[in-house]
């Protein structure tokens, strides 16, 4: 592994990391190096060159697409570890607090929703609208899958212990869960504290007024019913998932989730906890999972392909079994998915293509272009393909950039709308902002807080031509080593080919 202080830098042995999940590796080189240092590195996918990983920072946040984790492991480096005796000085630090303040009472009380669900709160709303796929985006939302109402925001926040932010984010948007074990025991702590309230109850029962006994009668009666319910709650040995692990998010509810309908809020829990271990990008790990499901479901591959799983939509259990072969490449399944759906579809053959969600060989995200169109352009004409982070539908005064129509059969005016709603997330991506914050932002005041940092002198005007730039020469780039955007297969179920029958796409 690298290890960098200040100018100085290392190559280190990693040879006693070699093989360990990404979560526990950062632990144990925090242990070596100090709390406060920096570690990114790759789980055992990454070590395997699965175009699948991605890497891992902040005990289990992934920079997750398009493969990144193979090329830290194809240059055999598990971990970069950097420690700095030194702080960031911006251009002018005292203003900078002013606005980070100021910044903070605008976007609090419209990110409260994020703040409260993290963008779990989303999954069965995104069911109910279209925008989260469902049965490998060939369901039709609560058609297929009515168990999705049961993926509530406040269902994952049953097992949160405690919430956390990226530093100094006023939106806090992410959380810490149980495992399942975990709640047995509070669920048993709960029952005993109860009982000890009846027992009171009961006591002064016999001498209460009568108007007295109903009311006690009927805390009573709550109680044994609270009990009940809480001894339903048993140990899950399939799921046995840390004391401590990541709420897991959107992409990773419906990827692993509404994509199989896997409604087992334990297995996903759990699935995320697997995704974060192995270093794989949950989009893409879920939506193979999607894809080896649907080839079986239809013959086109057998047990002998899946190493004795059965791949039958909703099986919670074939998810988690699915994960642990891909997340290291083992068996005839790992050989056969652990790089991906544009991979597997290759080897399986031509009659696989219907099912592969994919574009450019990047898995598609957890967004439905037949809800919000420009979703469409961005998945296959951006530069990294299949992305949901390159656009955004909202208007943006400053920047000129008004709502899309929102009639999805209305052509006018969305293709400036996405042009410049494209170059605005670069700016936004490359500045390094927080699209959740944003979302509350006064947007007028980016040149602000970009020249407040940096000393700059720039202008909205200059900023929307440096999104411009960026955009022409990614699609540059790409275009220079034979990638040409116009000619990547799009897969027929984007865009509503074959139609759905019943469901919010109809």
């Amino acid at each position: 592994y690298i290890y960098i202080e200040d100018e100085k830098a290392e190559i280190r042995d990693a040879s006693d990391l070699w093989g360990m999940g990404a979560i526990e590796v950062e632990a144990k080189l925090k242990e070596r190096h100090g709390k406060k240092a920096s570690v990114a590195c790759i789980g055992p996918a990454g070590e395997k060159l699965s175009l699948l990983a991605g890497i891992c920072n902040e005990r289990g946040r992934l920079a997750a697409r398009s493969g990144l984790g193979a090329v830290m492991g194809s240059k055999n480096v598990k971990a970069i570890v950097v420690n700095s005796t030194k702080n960031i000085i911006g251009s002018s630090p005292e203003i900078m607090k002013q606005v980070r303040q100021s910044l903070d009472e605008f976007a609090k009380p419209i990110t409260n929703f994020f703040r409260t669900f993290g963008t779990t709160g989303i999954t069965n709303s995104s069911a109910m609208s279209g925008d989260a796929p469902v049965k490998n985006w060939g369901g039709a939302g609560m058609v297929d899958f009515p168990q999705a109402m049961s993926m509530s925001g406040a269902a994952f926040n049953l097992r949160m212990d405690k919430k956390y932010a990226c530093w100094h984010c006023p939106v806090a948007c992410g959380a810490e869960s149980h495992g399942w074990d975990e709640q047995e025991n509070a669920a048993k702590r709960r029952i005993a504290g109860r009982e000890d309230e009846a027992s009171k109850l009961k006591a002064e029962l016999a001498g209460a007024a009568d108007d007295r006994k109903g009311q006690i009668e009927a805390a009573l009666k709550k109680i044994e019913a609270d009990n009940a319910t809480d001894a339903a709650i048993k140990n899950d040995p399939r799921f046995p998932y840390p004391r401590h692990t990541h709420r897991a998010e959107y992409e990773a509810t419906t990827s692993l989730g509404t994509m199989m309908l896997n409604s087992d809020i334990n297995s996903l829990q759990y699935a995320n906890h697997l995704c974060n271990q192995y270093g794989l990008d949950v989009i893409a790990a879920g939506s193979t999972l999607a894809f080896a499901m649907e080839c079986f479901e239809n013959g086109l591959i057998t047990k002998e392909d899946t190493d004795g799983i059965d791949m039958r939509w909703g099986s919670s259990e074939a998810v988690i079994a699915g994960l642990h072969k891909i997340g290291t490449k083992d068996g005839a399944f790992g050989e056969l998915f652990g790089d991906g759906v544009k991979a597997a579809s290759a080897k399986i053959g031509p009659k696989s293509l219907e099912y592969a969600m994919e574009v450019g060989g990047e898995e598609l995200p957890m967004h439905d272009a037949k809800l919000q169109p420009e979703y469409f352009t961005t998945y296959k004409l951006d530069a990294t393909p299949a992305r949901h982070t390159q656009y955004e539908a909202a208007a943006r005064p400053a920047w000129n950039l008004a709502r899309p129509p929102q009639d999805r059969k209305v052509a006018t005016d969305r293709g400036k709308h996405h042009k410049d709603s494209s170059e605005y997330m670069h700016v936004i991506n490359s500045a390094g902002m927080c699209m959740f914050i944003m979302m509350g932002a006064p947007n007028n005041r980016i040149p602000e807080w970009i020249n407040t940092e940096t000393g700059w002198d720039t202008t909205t005007e200059e900023l929307m031509r440096v999104g411009e730039r960026i955009a022409n020469l990614r699609t540059a780039f790409n275009i220079r080593e034979g990638d040409i955007p116009t000619k990547r297969r799009v897969p027929g179920r984007l865009w509503g080919g074959p139609p759905l029958e019943a469901g919010p796409h109809k």
